[in-house]
């Protein structure tokens, strides 16, 4: 069951698409560590200085570190199904891509809370899926 786009309410959406957890559960080996514990291992290395490359990006007006910057985060994000963090990502590379970043520092503040959201939600999933 997904959880991407199941709410009616104007709330904020769900941080994680379970389907996509539930893909790369499947490429789980028994015996060997968990591919998705291993993803989000390799995540929380990378995701931290990332999301600070998109707020001083953001804040400094430099479109082309706030391309790349969101550009990465998307897609670590969108492997783990962390939708709502890639979908800001994919606003704020679109941003650094034209140069237009009228509002970019809102969009970072945002991705810096999904980002906690989402990671949260991963450690959660992994944890109660473990054993």
């Amino acid at each position: 069951m997904t959880n991407a786009g199941a709410s009616s309410t104007p709330s904020t959406p769900p941080p994680l698409d379970l389907a996509k957890l539930a893909e790369w559960r499947q490429m789980d080996v028994e015996g060997e560590p968990s591919f998705l514990a291993e993803l989000l291992k390799a995540f929380k290395e990378e995701a931290p200085g990332l999301v600070e490359g998109i707020r001083t990006a953001a804040q400094t007006n430099d479109a082309h570190k706030l391309r790349q910057s969101a550009h990465s985060l998307k897609g670590g994000s969108g492997n783990l199904g962390a939708v709502r963090l890639a979908d800001l990502c994919a606003e704020l590379e679109k941003m650094g891509r034209n140069g237009a970043l009228e509002g970019a520092a809102p969009l970072a503040a945002q991705v810096e809370l999904e980002y906690q959201r989402a990671l949260q939600a991963l450690e959660t999933e992994i944890n109660r899926n473990a054993g």
